[in-house]
């Protein structure tokens, strides 16, 4: 059975824990009992960056959340979903809100497309051209951890090269 994305229970973070927060919500999709929890992860960071007053720095974002997950790197709008499509929630950086301040969230899902059949009048297109130019406009679902819910935004809205992949949780040495 595949593991829905999804939680009915959702985490509301306080300004600055959203990576721990998200790190938290994903616990909860890929452990089968349980999860870790977002002080449990911010004491991790603690331990290898120390402060983290003021958030996760975004030079040990990567880092740090590779440390405690396996991850794949994932950039086009056809890798997001692809991930989402096999289970494998994303963590993305999008703008916080507040200027120069970076926001985490976790991809978990695409609304459902319309009737696809319904332009089948249209002309063919050239194998070669992109929809790269269109992804930016398509809706993507997030969890978002400033309100503990779900939202759509754009998929231009995330923060080229932030997408991580989450593949299930690192067994510490």
């Amino acid at each position: 059975m595949k593991k829905s994305l999804y939680l009915q229970k959702t985490t509301k973070t306080d300004k600055y824990d959203c990576v721990a927060t998200c790190m938290q919500y994903l616990s909860d999709i890929v452990l089968d009992n349980g999860f870790k929890s977002k002080e449990s992860f911010e004491d991790d960071y603690k331990a290898k960056y120390g402060s983290i007053s003021n958030g996760v720095e975004a030079e040990n974002l990567k880092d740090f959340v590779s440390s405690n997950y396996k991850t794949s790197d994932v950039n086009s709008y056809d890798e997001y979903k692809e991930a989402i499509e096999n289970g494998k929630p994303v963590m993305a950086t999008v703008n916080g809100s507040e200027e120069g301040v970076s926001h985490e969230v976790v991809v978990v899902g695409f609304p459902a497309e319309e009737d696809e059949d319904k332009d089948n009048d249209v002309t063919e297109k050239d194998e070669t051209e992109s929809d790269d130019e269109n992804d930016d406009e398509r809706p993507i679902i997030v969890y978002d951890p400033a309100t503990g819910g779900y939202q759509e935004v754009p998929f231009g809205s995330i923060h080229d090269g932030s997408g991580m992949a989450i593949e299930g949780l690192k067994e510490k040495q």
